[in-house]
């Protein structure tokens, strides 16, 4: 009875999942690194592998320090509280499309447009599209007239 209350129980032995892997990895990386810079060292003097230290120790500090001092001097002003929230644009910029091959797609989707005028229920899908995007028809117009090249004087 004893037995059973302080016997250890066995832990379930937990599959390698990809975190695992990555640190075994790095870690791997790491100790090579480590290695190759205390070879590296080796042949150093004690007091020129203190020298290269404090060298390192100066630069990075006054860089840092440095960095500190810029963003202390220039500080950038509070941004002001109707501008928290971004807003879009009232009229959305319309860039025209980068090659002449799209007008093709246009002018069907146009058509398509155009087909759906002459019956009674393609005229209610017109309807509530032109309802729900009002300058749907102007951008068409628009990115057409700005891909056809002018006619010939």
């Amino acid at each position: 009875m004893i037995d059973k209350l302080f016997r250890r129980k066995r832990k379930e032995v937990q599959p390698f999942t990809w975190l695992d892997h990555l640190r075994a990895a790095t870690r791997t990386r790491g100790l090579r690194i480590s290695g190759w810079l205390q070879r590296k060292t080796l042949t150093l003097s004690r007091a020129r592998l203190k020298l290269y230290t404090v060298m390192f120790l100066l630069f990075f500090g006054s860089w840092d320090g440095w960095i500190i001092v810029q963003a202390l001097r220039h500080p950038h002003p509070a941004i002001p509280v109707g501008q928290l929230h971004l807003s879009h644009p009232v009229l959305p910029s319309v860039r025209p499309p980068a090659d002449p091959f799209s007008l093709v797609g246009l002018q069907k989707f146009r058509s398509w447009l155009d087909s759906l005028q002459k019956d009674t229920t393609g005229r209610k899908v017109y309807d509530s599209l032109v309802q729900q995007r009002p300058g749907l028809l102007d951008s068409l117009r628009k990115l057409e007239l700005s891909i056809t090249p002018p006619p010939f004087k």
